[in-house]
């Protein structure tokens, strides 16, 4: 018998922003040139380039953009926001613990800040989309009983 296992989908998305992120952290070089030509556009000035208040600024953003995606990622696979965040801040405290020892790499805790609100703010999103959606699938006649309740009944005084 030839089965092949499949993954749900929710497992593959978990996997594939895991994937980013430990490339993103544990790659060698930096990976943030993209930062650095956003920030040394002539445009900036001295506020951007390697080392500026712009650049600064658009790694922090980067790094909460990195990890909101695996956030999101593991509150809807697991369905718990405690477990998502606290996998989210586990990766970052394993990969930037792991950068100690890459040598062109420089380990730093406000990373670790960044990636955790970036974790926070993919759970977040993920419950509330799923609330979102929990609401929107009520029935007509649900919906309208829950209406019927919620209005406060009105007396007339003849």
């Amino acid at each position: 018998m030839n089965r092949r296992t499949r993954l749900p989908l929710r497992q593959m998305v978990v996997l594939g922003a895991a994937a980013a992120v430990l490339v993103a952290l544990l790659w060698p070089h930096h990976v943030d040139g993209a930062i650095t030509w956003l920030a040394s556009g002539p445009e900036l000035g001295a506020a951007g380039g390697a080392g500026g208040i712009v650049w600064w600024a658009l790694e922090d953003l980067g790094n909460i953009a990195l990890f909101a995606p695996l956030g999101f990622a593991l509150a809807w696979w697991s369905r718990r926001p405690l477990f998502a965040l606290l996998a989210g801040a586990s990766v970052s405290l394993v990969c930037e613990a792991a950068q100690h020892w890459i040598p062109t790499r420089v380990p730093s805790l406000q990373d670790v800040l960044w990636n955790v609100l970036g974790t926070l703010a993919g759970v977040a999103l993920a419950f509330a989309l799923g609330r979102s959606r929990a609401a929107a699938s009520l029935s007509f006649d649900e919906e309208l009983r829950r209406l019927e309740q919620s209005t406060p009944k009105l007396g007339a005084d003849a």
